[in-house]
């Protein structure tokens, strides 16, 4: 699960974005991915991990009620059950 919020206010020259994504780590932990920062910029990155699925959810949902608190609107989210559990390198075909 991954959620895109962005804050624009024009009047002080500010364009901020950030991700907040769900992930699966080894060991049945679960981590909430983040990153941050001004738009146009690669930002920050940070990665808190918890117990269970059930904590980093909540985690998240707390992250995304503050953003949203202080004027980020979400503009995009992906709730992809499919998606991989780990990220898995791509390793290239010889042929």
């Amino acid at each position: 699960m991954r959620i895109d919020l962005a804050r624009t206010e024009p009047d002080v020259n500010m364009e901020r974005f950030y991700h907040v994504e769900l992930t699966d780590g080894l060991f049945d932990v679960a981590g909430v991915e983040r990153v941050w920062g001004r738009r146009g910029t690669r930002g920050r990155h940070r990665v808190d991990w918890y117990t269970s699925r059930i904590e980093a959810v909540s985690a998240m949902s707390a992250l995304v009620t503050e953003k949203k608190a202080r004027g980020y609107v979400e503009i995009g989210s992906t709730n992809d059950q499919t998606l991989p559990t780990h990220r898995q390198r791509e390793v290239p075909s010889q042929a």
